[in-house]
């Protein structure tokens, strides 16, 4: 069986436990979080509940991604993955009202932006 996470389901899987890994784990979670070229150097270590300068001296990548995620709206990113698409727009406009931007909500969700932008449209329109 070949299973891969995505960067959402391993960003959502490392908050979720980052309380259960040790300092030097959290070390490691932080530098395979960066691998994925998603989130910025203050996201990945609020994921993994590291200290914000000991990450931005441990990865060497600029730190702006240019796009804006509110931590907390990880777990709705995720149940928006999983759900039905008529369900997309309400939570979608709720993780953006959180503070997640629509860029970000595509990255994470492998959708366009346009998509995204023309669901919650759609919505607000009917």
């Amino acid at each position: 069986m070949n299973f891969a996470l995505t960067a959402l389901e391993q960003a959502w899987w490392l908050l979720q436990h980052r309380d259960d890994y040790s300092r030097e784990e959290r070390i490691n979670n932080a530098i395979a979080l960066h691998e994925w070229g998603v989130f910025a150097k203050r996201q990945i270590a609020e994921i993994v509940g590291l200290n914000r300068e000991l990450v931005r001296r441990l990865l060497h990548k600029p730190e702006r991604t240019g796009r804006r995620l509110n931590v907390e709206t990880i777990p709705l990113l995720l149940a928006i993955k999983f759900s039905d698409k008529e369900e997309w727009p309400d939570l979608l406009r709720i993780a953006i009202d959180r503070g997640t931007s629509v860029g970000m909500c595509a990255l994470l969700l492998d959708v366009s932006e346009s998509a995204i932008k023309w669901l919650i449209r759609e919505k607000e329109e009917a």
